[in-house]
Formats: C-alpha cells, structure tokens, sequence
C-alpha cells in the first residue's frame, strides 16, 4: 500500500464508526453513561448492594429507601421529560426462538412508582449499553432517545438529591 493510501487505524475506524450510530446524541450519550456508571459504583458505596457475591447494587432497596421522600408528581410536573419517560417507556429487547424482538416494557403492579421510573432507567441503560438501540445501525426516531435519555438523567439527578449518602458518594472524587 502506497503511503498516500493507509488503510485507516482501527481507533480512526472505531471513532467513524461511533460518529455514525451516534449522531447528534454523542455528547448526551456519554452524559448517561458516565451518570448511570457513577450512580451504581454510588449506590453500592452508599450500602445498596444486592446479598450476592457479584456485588450489585440493591436498586430495589434504594428506590422503597427514597419512596418516602419524594413527590413524584413534583418531578413529572417540573421535568417533562421524566413524564415523557413514564408516559412513552423504551421498549425491552428479548429473545423468542433465538430471535431478538422488543416488547413494551411492563410495571410491575406491586411496586412504586419511583421503581418503576428506575426500572425505566435501568431499560434505557441496557439498550443502549447492550447493543439493542442499533441493531441495523441508526435509531429511526434519534429524538425519542433523546427524550429517554434526558428523563433518565431527570430521574437519575433527583435520585441523588433524595438520597445525600449516594449523593455524596456519587460526587467523592469529582469535586
């Protein structure tokens, strides 16, 4: 190969590459991710760690911990984009007969409404973490993954005004 004619570094394809399926919403994108990672490292340093040995973090304890602390309507009425989270949930990759699918996300009847909005928050994560939001390249709707995105971190950010353990522990370092 002729040095005008390099074939590209695999940094410069994997950047192309994330350029393409991350559009307009890169900068958001990493927002979430930082935000979600550094909300679970917070939640298990706060104590909220499942009775395992993976050492995950008890989101169902923190969500019945900071039911009794909030009025969600407060939220939903301040930030529409935590209604629109609640009132146009992402959708829940599967698997049927090998296949990959999506079906609506369900609530849980039993549980509250704080953990339903973090069970949102967690579905939103895995999609887009997992692979799911781009199985044959771009999302079709981008502005939808943004309205998902921005209730998530709504959710996410009041979390850690309820909860001034994992709050603490979320910003240790950062500031």
């Amino acid at each position: 190969m002729t040095k005008n004619h390099q074939r590209p570094s695999v940094e410069d394809q994997i950047d192309r590459s994330f350029e393409h399926f991350l559009g307009d919403n890169k900068d958001l994108i990493i927002n979430f991710f930082v935000a979600f990672s550094r909300f679970e490292y917070a939640l298990k340093r706060a104590g909220y760690i499942e009775n395992n040995n993976n050492a995950s973090a008890d989101w169902d304890k923190f969500a019945t911990n900071i039911q009794k602390k909030t009025q969600l309507s407060e939220l939903k009425n301040e930030r529409p984009e935590v209604n629109y989270l609640l009132e146009n949930p992402p959708k829940k990759q599967i698997c049927n007969d090998n296949k990959l699918g999506w079906v609506d996300a369900k609530r849980d009847c039993n549980k509250s409404e704080i953990h339903w909005m973090l069970d949102l928050v967690k579905v939103v994560r895995n999609n887009l973490f997992h692979g799911g939001k781009f199985p044959d390249g771009p999302v079709k709707d981008p502005a939808r993954d943004t309205k998902l995105l921005e209730g998530s971190l709504a959710v996410l950010h009041e979390c850690l005004r309820l909860d001034k353990k994992v709050g603490s522990c979320f910003w240790e370092v950062l500031e």
